[in-house]
């Protein structure tokens, strides 16, 4: 699974952010270590139809549920999720969030 890479900000730093990528099938890892709840800032983009993204449970104590987002056509959905639900607490995306769907993602680890 391809690991997505996060824009980082700094506080009064200015910094390009990272194109938007293509979400598949098989899903995208997004890079959860070191950050702490609200910290990570997910923007999910519609490739023209309204679609849906799954962030998928976490395999943790408080992974019960997975999420699903709906992005409008031709719209862009902002998500924060807690990281006890939603990021892998042991295995091979350990410390990372997966997300499925057909939209396009770009996310924002803020500081």
């Amino acid at each position: 699974m391809t690991k997505i890479e996060n824009t980082k900000l700094k506080l009064n730093t200015p910094v390009i952010v990272v194109d938007s990528v293509a979400l598949v099938a098989g899903g995208k890892a997004v890079d959860y270590t070191n950050s702490d709840d609200g910290k990570i800032l997910i923007l999910l983009e519609s490739t023209g139809a309204e679609e849906v993204c799954t962030i998928v449970k976490g395999n943790g104590l408080q992974g019960t549920d997975d999420l699903k987002v709906t992005v409008l056509a031709s719209k862009t959905v902002a998500v924060t999720v807690e990281s006890g639900k939603y990021v892998n607490a042991h295995g091979e995306h350990k410390g990372q969030l997966v997300i499925k769907g057909a939209s396009k993602i770009k996310v924002i680890e803020l500081p």
